[in-house]
């Protein structure tokens, strides 16, 4: 099969979940003898300029490969003025609809009807002001489509937010090729919930999401869509040679208990709910946490260990040596950490509020879903204080991952959507 795919970035910033997503997928396609060839910006890391406003750098080189997968990347357009000036409209627009209509915050249990409700209402131009701002605008990459779309068997194009999804969608039109999402949309981020990506989704032959969870969310809200549920797959860690150990002892944290936070340091993340959490458990008990620190904030607390980001192999380090993996997220789009706390064998403690790690953890069995730091705090004492429970908690997150969340899972259920609509032709 041959697929052209559009992406924002491409191998992408090491760090970030939504390149390692895509870097895992088309090594698993090639295994399976798909043609793969990649456009994209020339931007290793975007920009965070301003809310909606994103930096399009051009830090790589036009022609280039990874993995064996061929990449052209083009010039994305800056018109800095013209794009700052829509997404301050947008934010101005935000901040009216906040004053007059009320603010809900991501983790309420109306916040998606809400939202998506609140898009609706919303002039269509502010639709266009954000997608102006947030980019990537890439005439180059149009123009490709335009003439060579025809020559592969589908078209592939992610992710939301971002413009290109339109622009692709556009492009395709005037040819044969049928066009499927990869949206990885985040239902609890406002930044998502635009109704000019509803009807993105509804006019690609099919939308692949990442779970159960995100489908039934198209269902609701964009009826014309057509979700195909297709998974995501565990990052297997250099684990053969890892050891508790040796992290413990070189971080010293010899026998204190560790939970272990690995991701982003942001708001979204709600980190700030398990260093609360960490107030109410043993004294000897330790939070370490791994990850970018996005938002630069100081965190108060003698619990707490910062690391930043790690090495693959100190990361399975990390994972063998800490006694409960968690993750207060509320906008994830699957959460493939939580795979490789159990690839470990490890419990885990994710966010009820986030619709898919609560369609992820089985509650009770391979971990536990809690909506506040006291929650937080229980499940983790829980787990300190039972050993026995954490290990056959991690046991059966283990079994489930191999069982049903591996990269080869995933690229067999990607080729039979892709290969269903090109046998189909299905167009955009």
């Amino acid at each position: 099969m041959k697929i052209l795919e559009v992406l924002p970035t491409y191998p992408g910033d090491p760090l970030d979940g939504s390149a390692l997503h895509e870097r895992q997928l088309n090594r698993a396609l090639r295994e399976r003898d798909a043609d793969i060839e990649v456009l994209t910006t020339r931007a290793q890391k975007l920009k965070d300029i301003g809310q909606f406003l994103l930096g399009w750098p051009d830090d790589l080189p036009a022609r280039d490969e990874h993995g064996g997968v061929p990449i052209r990347r083009f010039h994305a357009l800056n018109a800095q003025r013209a794009r700052k000036a829509a997404a301050e409209a947008v934010a101005r627009r935000w901040s009216w609809e906040d004053f007059t209509e009320g603010e809900v915050t991501a983790g309420s249990a109306r916040f998606v009807e809400f939202a998506v409700a609140q898009a609706r209402r919303r002039p269509s131009r502010f639709d266009t002001y954000a997608d102006i701002g947030r980019g990537p605008l890439v005439p180059g990459i149009v123009a490709h489509v335009l003439r060579h779309a025809s020559k592969f068997d589908v078209i592939l194009a992610a992710y939301a937010p971002f413009s290109i999804l339109r622009q692709v969608l556009w492009a395709a039109s005037w040819s044969k090729a049928p066009v499927v999402l990869m949206p990885l949309l985040h239902e609890n981020d406002r930044y998502h919930q635009f109704t000019s990506l509803m009807r993105t989704y509804e006019r690609a032959a099919a939308v692949l999401t990442s779970s159960p969870h995100t489908s039934a969310f198209l269902s609701e809200y964009a009826p014309k869509a057509n979700p195909v549920t297709v998974g995501v797959g565990a990052i297997a860690r250099p684990s053969d040679n890892a050891s508790a150990a040796r992290f413990r002892v070189r971080h010293h944290l010899e026998d204190r208990p560790v939970l272990l936070y690995v991701g982003r340091k942001e708001f979204g993340k709600r980190y700030d709910l398990a260093v609360a959490a960490m107030e109410m458990l043993p004294d000897d008990a330790v939070l370490v946490m791994v990850g970018r620190d996005a938002d630069g904030k100081t965190i108060d607390s003698d619990r707490v260990l910062q690391l930043g980001p790690l090495s693959d192999e100190e990361l399975a380090d990390a994972y063998e040596a800490c006694d409960v993996f968690i993750l207060p997220s509320e906008l994830e789009s699957f959460g493939m950490v939580f795979l490789e706390a159990w690839l470990s064998a490890k419990p885990v403690i994710g966010n009820a509020n986030c619709g898919a790690v609560a369609a992820l953890i089985d509650h009770g069995v391979d971990g536990f879903l809690c909506r506040d730091a006291n929650g937080i705090a229980a499940a983790a004492r829980r787990l300190i204080e039972e050993p026995e429970l954490g290990a056959r908690m991690g046991a059966a997150g283990r079994a489930k991952t191999l069982s049903e969340y591996t990269w080869e899972r995933v690229a067999d259920r990607t080729l039979e959507a892709l290969g269903s609509v090109a046998r189909s032709g299905a167009r955009a």
